[in-house]
């Protein structure tokens, strides 16, 4: 059995609007993590940011992602 998972549009829906009402620093590194699969080493070479900055902007990002998409926020 293959370890495939599947997101609805609708599901798709609710994540990406959640992405877009994240801060843009906070989305960006995101982005790169998750969809371009850079490393946070990585990330902070391409925004020219320490790494502590884009562990910070991740963490907080996937925490208001996870917020937004349980409903606890407005």
């Amino acid at each position: 059995m293959q370890d495939l998972r599947l997101v609805t549009k609708e599901q798709a829906a609710s994540i990406q609007g959640a992405l877009y009402r994240l801060p843009a620093s906070q989305r960006t590194a995101i982005e790169l993590a998750f969809f371009d699969g850079l490393t946070h080493s990585e990330i902070a070479s391409e925004l020219e940011l320490p790494l502590g900055t884009v562990k910070t902007r991740v963490r907080q990002g996937l925490l208001k992602l996870r917020d937004h998409l349980m409903g606890t926020t407005s």
